[in-house]
């Protein structure tokens, strides 16, 4: 099988040619076997409105828009293996606390601090990193052996004795973690493909819009595009070889997760992998029509100047100082109201914030 990456920045239209090949396939056969576009959470009905924007598609069935978790349990139910029991975020709380308190005496740095409040909680969410990126107990204890600080030493030995608890209370309770229902779908898949050979799951599958992928959703990914007849997967990069993306740069989040995917895939023999460039098109980009934008989005890696050569348009970016958030709020809201009073729709608008807290 072929699997096609689409390289491009902002603009490039990565995203157009992902929903315009969906399109095309259901255009000419609205049965068969599912499409499949992988999208984060956020995203997945903005996807679905694009696609049924299609003039004479007034709907579908073979199309799956899905995040990561839902595809591992559209996954585990084409395959005929049941999902495990999932252990809730206060589930796992209890469960923590519970352990802590057995563990309390052998504990070498949090033993003052176990009581604490929210201790449990921030151990949780250590716990459910660790899953996502694979990360065992064992693996913790050889670090130990590296780490130059005694204090730091004993820090990971108390995650470790945690963890190791943590997890052979569960294996005994038959109950998984929320985050591992990737890599338990990607046991179950590896098993099933053993036993069924190279079965054909999907006839396509597409993947935009993720800028970070853990360790366990590229092994999940490489595993699933196994079983389908073609796989495209798009990254928000440069046109330009993403190799010479330094650490440094704005682009090496991105970059990483494409270079760890695209080399899981090399080393399938099955999968052929092919990377696509797209280059922005200034007459059509998304900021055609806002100099200002489009001089920001060129410059945003190296800042230039802006010169304003048609004064006599409204301004494209507003710049508003406010004394406390409680102002930006109001002012953020104002200028929404005014945008929808023009006659706009508050779906065109978004809220971006540096902590949603």
């Amino acid at each position: 099988m072929i699997a096609r990456f689409l390289l491009g920045p902002a603009g490039s239209g990565k995203t157009w040619t992902c929903v315009d090949e969906v399109r095309r396939e259901l255009n000419v056969s609205p049965d068969g076997l599912p499409l499949v576009f992988v999208a984060p959470k956020q995203a997945t009905f903005q996807i679905e409105r694009q696609v049924l924007s299609t003039p004479g598609l007034k709907g579908f069935t073979r199309l799956e828009i899905l995040s990561f978790e839902r595809l591992a349990a559209w996954v585990l139910e084409k395959i005929g293996t049941p999902a495990p029991r999932s252990l809730s975020t206060q589930g796992r709380m209890m469960v923590l606390r519970s352990l802590i308190m057995e563990l309390e005496p052998q504990l070498k740095v949090f033993r003052s601090s176990c009581h604490a409040k929210g201790f449990a909680s921030q151990m949780g969410n250590l716990f459910a990193e660790l899953v996502q990126y694979r990360v065992k107990s064992d693996d913790l204890d050889e670090a130990i052996k590296c780490l130059p600080l005694r204090s730091l030493k004993e820090k990971v030995h108390d995650v470790a004795l945690i963890l190791r608890e943590y997890r052979r209370w569960k294996t005994a309770h038959e109950l998984i973690d929320p985050e591992e229902i990737l890599q338990f779908a990607t046991e179950a898949l590896v098993s099933h493909r053993h036993s069924m050979g190279d079965e054909i799951l999907m006839d396509g599958l597409w993947m935009d819009g993720f800028a970070e992928m853990t360790k366990a959703e590229t092994e999940f990914l490489a595993t699933v595009v196994k079983h389908s007849k073609q796989a495209t997967m798009a990254f928000c990069l440069p046109a330009k070889d993403p190799k010479g993306v330094p650490w440094h740069s704005s682009w090496h989040v991105v970059a990483q997760s494409f270079r760890q995917l695209r080399n899981r895939l090399r080393g399938d023999d099955d999968v052929e992998v092919k990377v696509e460039s797209l280059r922005p098109k200034p007459r059509e980009t998304r900021f055609a029509d806002s100099n200002e934008l489009a001089h920001l989005e060129k410059y945003w890696t190296k800042p230039s100047t802006w010169v304003n050569t048609e004064p006599l348009l409204p301004p494209a970016i507003n710049l508003v100082a406010c004394n406390r958030p409680e102002t930006e709020a109001i002012a953020a809201a104002r200028a929404i109201l005014a945008h929808v009073k023009d006659g706009g729709r508050y779906r065109d608008c978004a809220v971006i914030v540096r902590s949603l807290e």
